[in-house]
């Protein structure tokens, strides 16, 4: 699990960097231009891979714009922590969406 968390969170993490590169002005058009390139990303991937399953899984349950929002959150200071435990704040929601996901998707 460990791997697809990373694998997970290089994704998202990507997919913002490009995005905040394009001409995109507001957060909203940001994040929906996020979300569009996640889910391209994820739609190139083989059928068999087990992190298209997972992500397709995050896209349909509007979580991935929670993780979106979170990582803004926390790269803009938003929350009232400190850095060791946004570190594990964000492992921690990660590791609980991955569950959730692959409960779904193992229910299917």
């Amino acid at each position: 699990m460990t791997q697809t968390m990373s694998d997970l969170g290089s994704v998202v993490g990507r997919a913002m960097m490009i995005v905040e590169k394009t001409n995109a002005k507001s957060g909203d058009e940001k994040k929906t231009a996020c979300l569009i390139l996640i889910k391209e990303i994820t739609d190139a991937m083989p059928d068999d891979n087990h992190l298209k399953q997972m992500t397709q899984t995050i896209l349909k349950e509007g979580l991935m714009g929670d993780i979106i929002d979170l990582v803004i959150d926390a790269s803009n200071n938003k929350l009232d922590i400190n850095r060791r435990n946004i570190i594990t704040g964000t492992l921690r929601c990660f590791k609980g969406i991955i569950a959730y996901a692959l409960n779904l998707v193992n229910k299917r």
